[in-house]
């Protein structure tokens, strides 16, 4: 519950209701609703109406690091009085805001925090008078899940690539963020082309090849059926690794048989975002075994 000190022995109570959210479909995002119960702890038949906003944030489990969403408002001013009241705050939020919520959530609950701002006029001559008060809340993840379908904020996915230490993986990043920008102008041959630099600092700093190529040594020397099927998870990975970067060279040379080949832009969708699965993978590798020697 969110209390605000109004003065005068005053208060005003917010409180989260079940089922408080309803995402709806925007152009490049969505409507977000979030509805509340409204008190106060003294009746006032006279006062004047409040204009209510919030600030709203996306915050972890422990309530620190928030990260801001974007303003919710009240589209009419509101009278509440001792018996609750239903307070619908509303605004937009962007596809992109819906993906990196996905990102730092992780199965998990969605946390928030609500800053809410009520401003009214009191007072003869009359005074703006503006106090405010914030709280936590979330949002299951069932019910997050159900009302981000409603909206298709998976239609277009875009993983997200986190920074890590390394001068390798610091070039790889700059190479996808000119593959996607490429993406975005349609330039299909120039984006694949930004995809297969970003994927080779990586195919070195990895030494995928080495790993497929003492992999396949091995599977010859060996005369049993489905052998494959016995590689390691680091030499599946490889694999796909050595597979990704000879599917986007593909883009780069005109050989006898490369020269034939012809790439849409669901193809280069597809090898964009495999490119930054890779450096996600590897970012990953890199933070643990950073937390591992720390």
């Amino acid at each position: 519950m969110i209390s605000i000190e109004l003065g005068n022995d005053d208060r005003l109570y917010v409180q989260a209701v079940q089922h408080m959210l309803r995402l709806y479909p925007g152009v490049g995002g969505a409507h977000i609703s979030l509805r509340f119960e409204v008190s106060r702890q003294s009746d006032a038949p006279t006062a004047s109406p409040f204009k209510v906003s919030a600030l709203l944030y996306l915050c972890g489990t422990s309530g620190q690091d928030q990260k801001l969403l974007g303003a919710l408002e009240v589209e009419q001013p509101v009278s509440p009085q001792v018996r609750s009241s239903q307070l619908e705050l509303v605004g937009f939020v962007s596809d992109e805001q819906l993906r990196v919520i996905e990102e730092l959530r992780r199965g998990d609950d969605v946390h928030l925090y609500a800053n809410v701002t009520v401003t009214s006029v009191v007072g003869d001559p009359p005074i703006l008078h503006v106090k405010s008060g914030g709280g936590r809340f979330h949002i299951g993840v069932g019910e997050w899940l159900k009302q981000l379908e409603q909206v298709d904020a998976g239609t277009f996915i875009e993983v997200l690539v986190p920074m890590v230490g390394g001068a390798d993986f610091a070039i790889a990043t700059e190479e996808l963020r000119k593959a996607r920008t490429l993406l975005r102008q349609n330039n299909i041959e120039a984006a694949l082309l930004g995809a297969r630099k970003a994927l080779e600092p990586i195919r070195k700093a990895e030494r995928t090849a080495a790993i497929q190529r003492k992999t396949l040594e091995r599977e010859r020397a060996n005369p049993e059926r489905l052998v494959e099927e016995k590689r390691t998870l680091p030499e599946r990975f490889a694999f796909i690794v050595e597979d990704l970067a000879r599917a986007l060279s593909g883009a780069m040379h005109k050989d006898p048989v490369t020269k034939t080949f012809e790439y849409t832009r669901g193809d280069a969708v597809m090898l964009v975002a495999a490119t930054a699965g890779v450096l996600v993978r590897v970012a990953e590798q890199r933070r643990w075994s950073s937390t591992a020697e720390g």
